[in-house]
């Protein structure tokens, strides 16, 4: 019994008190979330300097075990503050050590009122492994398996961040990362309506080792109650002479098309090739661009998106069109698809949005309003931005493919959360017609003849 004692008073002597909710500094709670086997906690561990003139902030050593914060449970420590509204909260962490190469830590808002289901959003990174870097991630139901709303973004950040930012009838999470430059945006998503107004933020931890502790030093905690959206907004101007170039057909003009060969592919190396049909001085694969209308852009190779019902990729495998299942056939690699549309917007803010594997890039009226990462997993990225007035403006979509899993949706965020994909007209999305021939530049790719031949298919 007295053996039993000493351990206890050790363990306790190790991880503090902090982890059964007691305030300090500038967190007002920190506790175990999900119930894992390791006794996590969060203590005060001395001050450092941060900005070069000898200024100090408080540090904390935060020790958390659980086997994830992923899935349909998590399971890890949590140092936070429970507050309402729009709240950001950034902080610089240093890792000390770990036992899996999935170890996670970062920054995270949370629905208080459940425990390892809750609805949550959170800005991680992991330590070990060749893949360091951002993950931002949530689950958006309770009991809900989590879903990556960006699958990775580069190391080498001074700073993450997390917030929630109300704008007009939009409710919205942002992940943010300072580079040594400022905070800039990593990831957009619309927050689920269920999320509560009154939720914990601050940072986590999990060992995602059930059977082990992990622990990481936390310092440069900062909480804003009136943070402004990072991401830079595109402002779309009128076209009124659009509506002439439009045909009255609804859908999208989708082309596919492989170059012969792929050294230097990227974002660059594909805007090349859609402009000029050359890449490397060498043309498109022989037989591989082709042209088709679609209703909606719903389209892959060899993996899922968030909307089933997905049709092959015109021009890069013809024997799995119209195939039910375009899976079923090879993994093609190292191509581009440009989507080309008419669409009829109202004036004000709106969300335009692309799960795809890999990049994509949109552009309304002529105007870019964001692109993926080049290189990603199957995941939604959201794009806001503004248009002057009522009207027909053109769309514009390339999607990169590289490596392994290939798909590609356009998705309309609605003011109710609704995501839908983009030109279906019944679910209150905004109308989307192909554009007359003329309109669309498919330089050096043989793609206006194309389209002219196939008009109507």
């Amino acid at each position: 019994m007295f053996k039993r004692l000493l351990v206890l008073v050790a363990i306790l002597l190790l991880v503090g008190t902090q982890s059964f909710g007691e305030s300090f500094g500038i967190f007002d709670n920190a506790k175990d979330i999900g119930g894992p086997k390791a006794i996590g906690s969060t203590v005060p561990d001395g001050y450092v300097t941060t900005d070069g003139l000898g200024s100090l902030t408080q540090q904390y050593l935060m020790t958390g075990g659980g086997s994830d914060i992923w899935g349909s449970w998590d399971q890890f420590q949590f140092a936070y503050k429970e507050l309402s509204g729009d709240v950001r909260v950034t902080a610089s962490f240093d890792f000390v050590v770990g036992n899996n190469d999935w170890t996670k830590y970062g920054v995270m808002l949370r629905d208080m009122s459940a425990d390892g289901d809750a609805i949550s959003y959170q800005n991680v990174t992991r330590k070990y492994g060749p893949e360091d870097g951002l993950y931002f991630q949530g689950r958006t139901s309770q009991g809900a398996g989590a879903q990556g709303f960006v699958d990775y973004v580069q190391a080498g950040f001074t700073s993450i961040g997390i917030q929630r930012v109300t704008l007009g009838d939009y409710t919205l999470i942002e992940a943010l990362a300072d580079y040594g430059s400022g905070l800039q945006s990593i990831g957009l998503t619309l927050a689920t309506p269920d999320l509560p107004d009154e939720i914990g933020i601050g940072v986590a931890l999990t060992s995602h080792d059930n059977e082990w502790a992990a622990q990481v030093k936390v310092y440069d905690v900062q909480y804003d109650s009136s943070p402004s959206l990072v991401m830079a907004m595109a402002n779309v101007g009128a076209d009124a002479a659009l509506a002439e170039k439009c045909s009255d057909t609804p859908g999208f003009r989708i082309t596919g098309s492989k170059p012969l060969v792929s050294e230097g592919w990227g974002y660059a190396a594909m805007n090349e090739f859609l402009d000029t049909g050359m890449l490397n001085g060498l043309p498109a694969a022989p037989g591989s661009t082709e042209s088709r209308v679609d209703p909606v852009v719903n389209i892959r190779d060899t993996s899922d998106g968030a909307f089933g019902d997905n049709r092959s990729v015109p021009g890069i495998d013809p024997f799995e069109y119209p195939a039910n299942d375009p899976a079923a056939g090879d993994d093609d690699d190292n191509y581009a698809v440009q989507v080309d549309a008419c669409i009829y917007l109202t004036a004000g803010l709106h969300i335009i949005g692309v799960n795809s594997d890999d990049g994509a890039i949109i552009e309304i009226g002529g105007v870019e309003i964001g692109r993926a990462p080049e290189w990603k997993g199957a995941s939604n990225v959201d794009f806001l931005f503004t248009v002057e007035a009522d009207g027909y403006y053109s769309l514009r979509a390339r999607y990169l493919e590289g490596g392994g899993g290939s798909e590609l949706e356009l998705h309309e965020v609605l003011a109710n959360g609704s995501r839908i994909l983009l030109g279906d007209v019944a679910a209150g999305g905004s109308p989307v017609f192909v554009p007359e021939p003329a309109t669309i530049a498919l330089l050096g790719l043989g793609g206006l003849a194309l389209i002219r031949r196939r008009k109507g298919a």
